[in-house]
Protein backbone atom coordinates (compact mmCIF):
# COMPACT_ATOMS: atom_id res chain seq x y z
CA UNK A 1 0.00 0.00 0.00
CA UNK A 2 1.27 3.28 -0.68
CA UNK A 3 2.05 5.96 1.91
CA UNK A 4 -0.25 8.33 0.11
CA UNK A 5 -3.32 5.69 0.25
CA UNK A 6 -2.50 5.28 3.75
CA UNK A 7 -2.84 8.14 4.96
CA UNK A 8 -5.85 8.75 3.15
CA UNK A 9 -7.61 5.91 4.66
CA UNK A 10 -5.93 6.98 8.17
CA UNK A 11 -7.59 10.72 7.27
CA UNK A 12 -11.31 9.16 6.26
CA UNK A 13 -10.99 6.75 9.70
CA UNK A 14 -10.54 10.32 11.72
CA UNK A 15 -13.42 11.59 9.67
CA UNK A 16 -11.30 14.29 7.59
CA UNK A 17 -11.37 14.79 4.26
CA UNK A 18 -8.17 13.53 2.68
CA UNK A 19 -8.71 16.19 -0.47
CA UNK A 20 -8.36 18.52 2.05
CA UNK A 21 -6.21 18.54 4.73
CA UNK A 22 -3.90 15.67 2.81
CA UNK A 23 -1.92 18.55 0.70
CA UNK A 24 -1.84 20.98 4.08
CA UNK A 25 -0.29 18.24 6.01
CA UNK A 26 2.48 17.47 3.37
CA UNK A 27 2.94 21.21 2.85
CA UNK A 28 3.48 21.24 6.72
CA UNK A 29 5.88 18.29 6.78
CA UNK A 30 7.67 19.79 3.80
CA UNK A 31 8.17 23.48 5.37
CA UNK A 32 9.06 21.44 9.00
CA UNK A 33 11.98 19.35 7.26
CA UNK A 34 13.23 22.84 5.83
CA UNK A 35 12.85 24.27 8.57
CA UNK A 36 15.44 22.08 10.14
CA UNK A 37 17.48 21.86 7.49
CA UNK A 38 18.31 25.84 8.01
CA UNK A 39 18.64 25.58 11.36
CA UNK A 40 22.36 24.97 11.91
CA UNK A 41 22.65 27.99 9.27
CA UNK A 42 20.70 30.00 10.89
CA UNK A 43 22.09 29.55 14.38
CA UNK A 44 25.44 30.35 12.36
CA UNK A 45 24.40 33.28 11.69
CA UNK A 46 22.95 34.45 15.10
CA UNK A 47 26.61 33.92 16.52
CA UNK A 48 28.23 35.70 14.27
CA UNK A 49 25.25 39.01 14.68
CA UNK A 50 26.35 37.79 18.62
CA UNK A 51 29.95 37.79 17.98
CA UNK A 52 29.46 41.33 15.71
CA UNK A 53 27.59 42.73 18.74
CA UNK A 54 29.83 42.31 21.07
CA UNK A 55 32.92 42.78 19.29
CA UNK A 56 31.48 46.78 18.44
CA UNK A 57 30.60 47.07 21.99
CA UNK A 58 33.67 46.31 22.91
CA UNK A 59 35.06 48.85 20.25
CA UNK A 60 32.83 51.66 22.13
CA UNK A 61 34.55 50.59 25.44
CA UNK A 62 37.90 51.04 23.78
CA UNK A 63 37.13 54.30 22.68
CA UNK A 64 35.21 55.96 25.56
CA UNK A 65 38.17 54.76 27.65
CA UNK A 66 41.13 55.99 25.17
CA UNK A 67 39.44 58.75 23.40
CA UNK A 68 36.38 60.03 25.35
CA UNK A 69 37.59 63.80 23.86
CA UNK A 70 38.42 62.45 20.08
CA UNK A 71 41.72 62.77 18.52
CA UNK A 72 43.51 66.08 18.81
CA UNK A 73 43.29 67.84 15.55
CA UNK A 74 46.12 68.08 13.01
CA UNK A 75 48.19 70.04 13.11
CA UNK A 76 47.44 72.83 15.57
CA UNK A 77 47.31 70.96 18.35
CA UNK A 78 50.74 69.56 17.61
CA UNK A 79 52.20 72.85 17.41
CA UNK A 80 53.85 73.63 21.19
CA UNK A 81 55.54 76.73 20.65
CA UNK A 82 52.15 79.53 20.65
CA UNK A 83 49.25 80.62 18.91
CA UNK A 84 49.80 77.91 15.42
CA UNK A 85 47.12 80.58 13.44
CA UNK A 86 49.56 83.05 13.84
CA UNK A 87 52.36 81.38 11.86
CA UNK A 88 53.42 82.39 8.09
CA UNK A 89 51.56 80.28 5.75
CA UNK A 90 51.28 78.84 2.12
CA UNK A 91 47.98 77.97 0.61
CA UNK A 92 47.23 75.58 -1.61
CA UNK A 93 43.50 74.94 -3.22
CA UNK A 94 42.39 71.51 -3.43
CA UNK A 95 39.50 69.07 -4.51
CA UNK A 96 38.75 67.39 -0.63
CA UNK A 97 40.16 64.21 -1.21
CA UNK A 98 43.23 62.63 0.07
CA UNK A 99 46.86 62.92 -1.65
CA UNK A 100 49.97 61.25 -1.87
CA UNK A 101 52.84 62.03 -2.49
CA UNK A 102 55.18 61.49 -6.33
CA UNK A 103 58.69 61.80 -5.33
CA UNK A 104 60.30 63.51 -8.91
CA UNK A 105 63.82 64.72 -8.55
CA UNK A 106 63.58 66.29 -5.16
CA UNK A 107 59.69 67.46 -6.24
CA UNK A 108 57.18 65.73 -4.63
CA UNK A 109 53.94 65.99 -6.53
CA UNK A 110 51.07 65.72 -4.39
CA UNK A 111 48.67 63.50 -6.60
CA UNK A 112 44.46 62.60 -6.33
CA UNK A 113 44.24 58.34 -5.98
CA UNK A 114 43.36 58.98 -9.85
CA UNK A 115 46.29 60.64 -10.45
CA UNK A 116 45.55 64.41 -11.28
CA UNK A 117 49.01 66.72 -9.57
CA UNK A 118 47.40 68.79 -6.97
CA UNK A 119 49.88 70.54 -5.30
CA UNK A 120 54.07 70.66 -6.25
CA UNK A 121 56.60 70.83 -3.28
CA UNK A 122 60.40 70.53 -2.81
CA UNK A 123 60.06 69.48 0.80
CA UNK A 124 59.86 65.72 1.67
CA UNK A 125 58.64 66.96 5.23
CA UNK A 126 55.72 69.05 3.82
CA UNK A 127 54.77 66.79 1.42
CA UNK A 128 54.37 64.24 4.41
CA UNK A 129 52.53 67.01 6.42
CA UNK A 130 50.05 67.51 3.65
CA UNK A 131 49.23 63.68 3.07
CA UNK A 132 48.20 63.93 6.69
CA UNK A 133 46.23 66.82 6.54
CA UNK A 134 44.63 65.85 3.10
CA UNK A 135 42.87 63.19 4.77
CA UNK A 136 40.63 65.49 6.55
CA UNK A 137 38.57 66.50 3.68
CA UNK A 138 39.74 70.13 3.77
CA UNK A 139 39.64 72.28 0.35
CA UNK A 140 42.15 74.22 1.41
CA UNK A 141 45.27 73.51 2.46
CA UNK A 142 48.11 75.70 5.03
CA UNK A 143 51.41 74.31 5.45
CA UNK A 144 53.88 76.70 7.59
CA UNK A 145 56.47 78.37 5.89
CA UNK A 146 59.21 77.27 8.22
CA UNK A 147 60.47 73.49 7.78
CA UNK A 148 61.48 73.32 11.08
CA UNK A 149 57.64 74.19 12.42
CA UNK A 150 56.73 71.85 10.25
CA UNK A 151 58.95 69.06 11.30
CA UNK A 152 58.15 69.90 14.84
CA UNK A 153 54.47 69.08 14.13
CA UNK A 154 55.57 65.95 12.86
CA UNK A 155 57.35 64.73 15.25
CA UNK A 156 54.52 65.62 17.71
CA UNK A 157 52.29 64.08 15.86
CA UNK A 158 53.69 60.72 14.72
CA UNK A 159 54.69 60.17 18.59
CA UNK A 160 51.18 61.09 19.53
CA UNK A 161 49.87 58.63 17.43
CA UNK A 162 52.31 55.86 17.80
CA UNK A 163 51.86 56.25 21.83
CA UNK A 164 47.82 55.83 20.69
CA UNK A 165 48.13 52.68 18.76
CA UNK A 166 49.48 51.37 22.06
CA UNK A 167 47.16 52.57 24.44
CA UNK A 168 44.60 51.25 22.22
CA UNK A 169 45.50 47.72 21.56
CA UNK A 170 46.38 47.09 25.15
CA UNK A 171 42.78 48.57 26.15
CA UNK A 172 41.60 46.19 23.91
CA UNK A 173 43.31 43.22 24.94
CA UNK A 174 42.07 43.62 28.69
CA UNK A 175 38.39 43.45 27.24
CA UNK A 176 39.34 40.89 23.90
CA UNK A 177 41.89 38.51 25.73
CA UNK A 178 43.31 38.38 22.14
CA UNK A 179 46.36 40.28 20.79
CA UNK A 180 45.25 39.72 17.08
CA UNK A 181 41.91 40.93 17.65
CA UNK A 182 43.08 43.82 19.72
CA UNK A 183 45.51 45.24 17.34
CA UNK A 184 43.05 44.71 14.49
CA UNK A 185 40.30 46.90 16.52
CA UNK A 186 43.15 50.01 17.60
CA UNK A 187 43.69 49.83 13.79
CA UNK A 188 40.20 50.20 12.68
CA UNK A 189 39.68 53.04 15.28
CA UNK A 190 42.27 55.19 13.89
CA UNK A 191 41.22 54.76 10.36
CA UNK A 192 37.69 55.74 11.60
CA UNK A 193 39.47 59.03 12.77
CA UNK A 194 41.29 59.60 9.67
CA UNK A 195 44.86 58.37 10.63
CA UNK A 196 46.45 56.59 8.07
CA UNK A 197 47.85 53.47 9.74
CA UNK A 198 50.15 52.23 7.22
CA UNK A 199 52.34 54.90 7.95
CA UNK A 200 52.56 53.01 11.72
CA UNK A 201 53.23 49.81 10.79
Amino acid sequence: MSSIKLDTEILEALGLDAKIYLPKIYDGLCELVKERLELPKMRKKQQKEEVKYAYDKVKEDVIEDCLPDGIRKFPQDFYSKGNYEELEFESFSTNGKPLTSDAFFNRYQMKTEGGETIIELDSEVKAEFVEILSRHSTYQIKIPIKEKTVELILKNYNTYIKELKTHLEVNAKEKLHDWALAEKMAKEILEEFGVDTNRFL
